[in-house]
């Protein structure tokens, strides 16, 4: 069976580079925060973290009650909405530990007004509670 390395895995050995804090050997950092919404409009955007410029995402988390019929959430910024996550329903309580491939590994300033992760209300109004955590170095 033929083993592959990773990017960074394969410039890390050859010595061609020093790879970057945020990217491998990185202390890990996390922002909790939790949201009481109250029939929240459709289209509504809450803010769950304010990270550094600089930080590189690893993780996002979010658990929700049930929120209402028809309601989604997705979690992204001001450049894209789901760039973390996708709109995923929240018709039923869930917890959510997932991020999409252009989310992961990306480096928090690359976009003027990234630095602000966002949730936003779908479908219909939404009522209970919304929880996150935000990993990142």
């Amino acid at each position: 069976m033929t083993q592959y390395n990773g990017v960074n895995y394969t410039l890390e050995l050859a010595g061609k580079i020093a790879i970057s804090q945020g990217v491998t050997r990185s202390d890990l950092k996390v922002i909790s925060d939790t949201y009481e919404a109250a029939a929240i409009a459709s289209g509504s955007t809450i803010v769950l973290a304010d990270v550094p410029i600089g930080a590189v995402i690893h993780g996002i988390q979010v658990a929700t009650d049930a929120l209402g019929a028809s309601t989604t959430i997705s979690i992204g910024d001001s450049t894209n909405a789901t760039k973390y996550l996708s709109a995923t329903s929240t018709v039923a309580a869930a917890s959510i530990d997932a991020i999409n491939v252009d989310g992961l590994g990306y480096v928090v300033g690359t976009n003027p007004g990234d630095n602000l992760i966002l949730a936003t209300i779908g479908g219909g109004a939404a009522t209970g509670t919304i929880k996150s955590e935000i990993v990142y170095a």
